[in-house]
């Protein structure tokens, strides 16, 4: 659940953007100071957990784990493949929330202000979307539910890019935004895939080696954009999300160690 309050946030954003507009330097100012506030209150309030407490108090917390041990023999698949699906799934994902504004701006004719509510109403469908599909992973799996999240955004991309007026696109928005659930997923899926003491470590890599892969979306969307259009740009956002769940398919349910020690986590 913690995570889908992640779209909460770019609602928010979105709405400052919506008044603050086009005087920017504002807009950073408070983002800034929004960015501070969450840090303070954590630091100082929020107690860390007894059980974590526990576990680095004792002596087996003591033990490092080596980046080497993930691309073990026994690891090694798990590893490429998970680091691939997320590479896929987060250049899809980082390319397509970055060149979306711009694209309803330049190429559909929306103002600033009627942008910044179109994106809010996005994300508005992200957030229903993510609390969604994280009760539907704790039914039928999360392997499964990712490769669906990643088919259906797949296919609404698309259909939203060539909405034929502004009414539908206001609509259809929150609808592919809807299916863009992976992300969430993503940290609690590839956790059970690694035993407990690499688990941490395994998980952190696949996703955040995609992140960092996904750094280069929007410079490749912006060339595309230069040579074609930003939906033609989108369209290759679209094939990401269908590489990403081909990329899922031959990966396992969960690890075949510590499976009782797997932790659930609906969102």
């Amino acid at each position: 659940f913690v995570i889908s309050a992640f779209p909460v946030g770019a609602i928010l954003a979105a709405l400052a953007a919506k008044f603050m507009l086009p005087e920017w330097r504002t807009l950073f100012a408070v983002s800034g100071i929004a960015v501070v506030l969450p840090i303070i209150y954590i630091y100082f309030l929020v107690p860390e957990s007894p059980s974590w407490k526990e576990q680095r108090a004792s002596q087996a917390s003591a033990v490092r784990v080596s980046v080497n041990e993930i691309f073990a023999p026994a690891q090694l698949r798990t590893t490429l493949l998970g680091t691939m699906a997320a590479s896929l799934a987060l250049l899809g994902y980082w390319g397509a929330s970055t060149w979306l504004p711009t694209y309803l701006v330049q190429e559909r004719g929306l103002s600033l202000t009627a942008m910044a509510s179109f994106m809010a109403a996005l994300n508005l469908g992200n957030f229903l979307g993510m609390n969604f599909f994280g009760f539907v992973a704790d039914r039928i799996g999360k392997r499964q539910t990712i490769i669906i999240s990643l088919s259906l955004t797949a296919m609404m991309l698309p259909i939203y890019v060539f909405s034929a007026d502004r009414q539908s696109l206001f609509w259809l928005g929150p609808m592919y935004a809807f299916f863009i659930a992976f992300a969430g997923l993503f940290g609690s899926y590839f956790s059970e895939l690694y035993p407990t003491r690499m688990r941490t470590l395994g998980a952190g890599f696949c996703f955040n080696a995609g992140r960092g892969l996904a750094a280069f979306a929007p410079v490749l969307l912006s060339g595309i954009a230069s040579y074609y259009s930003l939906s033609t740009g989108l369209l290759v956002c679209a094939g990401f999300f269908v590489l990403a769940a081909l990329v899922m398919i031959p990966m396992p349910t969960r690890g075949k160690a510590d499976v009782k020690s797997a932790v659930p986590e609906a969102c």
